[in-house]
């Protein structure tokens, strides 16, 4: 039994790892679990066997060779601290292996209890474990199953009406239901809810939002900028060149909007009078709107100043006309988690990690669109970004600096979170890296057109905004829940009366 329970997991891992970008198969996706569950239908192990042989191989594959990028960062980045990366990345994959591990042995303790209807708890048990890992002080969502339809191939319509979680549920029902249908599992309600799902897949292609005649042409730049050189004040200047350069070639291509990538100015706008007025006179220049990353700061209690990763949109005319600054923070890179908790006036500071989030998202009004910006990291958050397009955002910016990445599925991986968020709000995105990936994306999620990483161009293209964003921004903030809700309900009703036969039959 240890034999086929390992073989199960590492299987499923490595499906599971190939069908994430840069992965070449996003259709692997709708099997990558199959081996796992099948190994529970058929095996029927109990949990603490379930957790050790199953899950943990699952889990340790899928981690590793996920996250193998944490070995290669670029040590110019300053957001670690030599000699650790190897037993960092070691319990990061550990940490990650709990949510496979919970949910192996809750779907044992689901079939002790609700016997062949037990694949039913897998998508509600596989979603929710997934909610929790991207939600709180180290919330990482990188790698949900849906995000392995973010590749070219991939299905991601369904994501516009039920959100990337909710797609997710679906890929995981549909693989349960065979799973339990190979197995012979009762093969007619698992038949019955292959098909429903199926059907529900089918209906989600239709568009749920509804794009407007508008075009906005825009340019991403991509400075290509090194780390050594970024953030040396003899450089400030240089990169105000690079990019006034690029800017100009971009408005020639007719561009409406120049998107700069994260920290593209690392000065702080509100304090250097002189960097200040640098930016504000190449907008003039160009004539056309100009959205920057750059450094934030702002007075803190004390006498003291709070450092934040901010982003301004300069119009035209050279005036600012709004600002944002990071309210999710990268773990690590620009805080440390519950520091305040585990050493109270103790001082972390891990190379960047001392940066203070902003006071809350804001959409910003441009002169050709509304726009929400997200930093880095926090494209990840679904919830963040529905409310941005919900509040009337025609165009989700996000903006980053993928330099510190030393190996490609990194990038690819954080890169696939645009596509996700462009689909389920059905609102455009603008992926502007400084090295990379700088990308375009329509309003399902279809990517247009990218630049190489690594060098130095601009990107433009025109955008078609939305005339009503999708029924997952209008939406999801109650019928996702409810819909949830209703699910669980119903598991609650199977167990009360898979439990209420089992009392009747011992008393006769």
């Amino acid at each position: 039994m240890r034999l086929t329970l390992v073989a199960a997991g590492l299987l499923s891992g490595l499906l599971l790892h190939f069908a994430l970008p840069p992965g070449p198969a996003p259709w692997l996706g709708w099997l990558a679990l199959v081996p796992l569950l099948l190994a529970l239908e058929w095996r029927r192990p109990d949990g603490r066997r379930a957790g050790l042989w199953l899950a943990l191989p699952f889990g340790l594959l899928f981690g590793i060779l996920s996250f193998r990028w944490m070995l290669f960062l670029d040590p110019a980045a300053d957001v670690t601290v030599p000699g650790i990366m190897i037993p960092a990345t070691l319990l990061w994959c550990l940490y990650l292996c709990l949510y496979p591990w919970l949910f192996v042995r809750l779907m044992v303790g689901a079939r002790r209890r609700l016997g062949g209807e037990a694949f039913l708890a897998a998508p509600f048990l596989w979603t929710l474990l997934e909610w929790l890992r991207g939600s709180g002080t180290l919330a990482f969502s990188w790698i949900h199953i849906s995000q392995t339809q973010a590749a070219p191939g991939g299905y991601l319509a369904p994501a516009g009406w039920v959100g990337g979680l909710g797609l997710g549920f679906l890929m995981v029902l549909a693989q349960a239901s065979l799973a339990a249908l190979v197995a012979g599992r009762r093969r007619r309600l698992a038949g019955a809810t292959l098909a429903a799902t199926a059907a529900v897949l089918a209906l989600g292609a239709l568009p749920g939002h509804r794009e407007s005649e508008r075009v906005l042409n825009v340019a991403a730049l991509q400075g290509n900028v090194a780390l050594a050189d970024k953030w040396a004040s003899h450089y400030r200047m240089e990169n105000l060149r690079v990019f006034r350069e690029l800017s100009r070639e971009a408005v020639d291509r007719g561009a409406g909007l120049i998107v700069w990538p994260e920290t593209a100015f690392p000065v702080n706008l509100l304090w250097d009078r002189q960097a200040e007025q640098a930016l504000r006179q190449a907008a003039r220049r160009l004539d056309t709107e100009i959205l920057t990353g750059f450094q934030g700061l702002a007075p803190a209690p004390g006498g003291s100043y709070a450092y934040r990763n901010s982003a301004g949109l300069v119009g035209a005319n050279g005036a600012l006309e709004g600002a944002y600054s990071k309210v999710h923070l990268l773990p690590f890179g620009e805080e440390i988690p519950l520091a305040d908790l585990l050493a109270p006036g103790l001082e972390i500071d891990l190379g960047q990690s001392n940066f203070t989030p902003g006071p809350g998202p804001r959409v910003l009004d441009g002169r050709r669109c509304r726009l929400a910006v997200f930093i880095c990291y926090e494209m990840g958050f679904a919830r963040t970004v529905r409310e941005a397009a919900g509040a009337g955002a025609e165009l989700l910016v996000n903006i980053t600096n993928d330099g510190w990445f030393g190996h490609p599925v990194a990038m690819e991986l954080h890169a696939a979170l645009s596509p996700m968020r462009a689909a389920e709000n059905g609102v455009p995105v603008v992926r502007c890296g400084n090295s990379g990936v700088t990308a375009l994306y329509d309003a399902r999620g279809r990517e247009l057109a990218r630049l190489p990483t690594n060098t130095r161009d601009l990107l433009t293209g025109g955008l078609h905004l939305p005339a009503r964003a999708s029924f997952y921004a209008r939406h999801g903030g109650w019928a996702l829940p409810l819909a949830t809700l209703l699910y669980g309900a119903m598991l609650v009703w199977r167990l009360s009366v898979a439990i209420s036969r089992k009392g009747s039959a011992a008393a006769r």
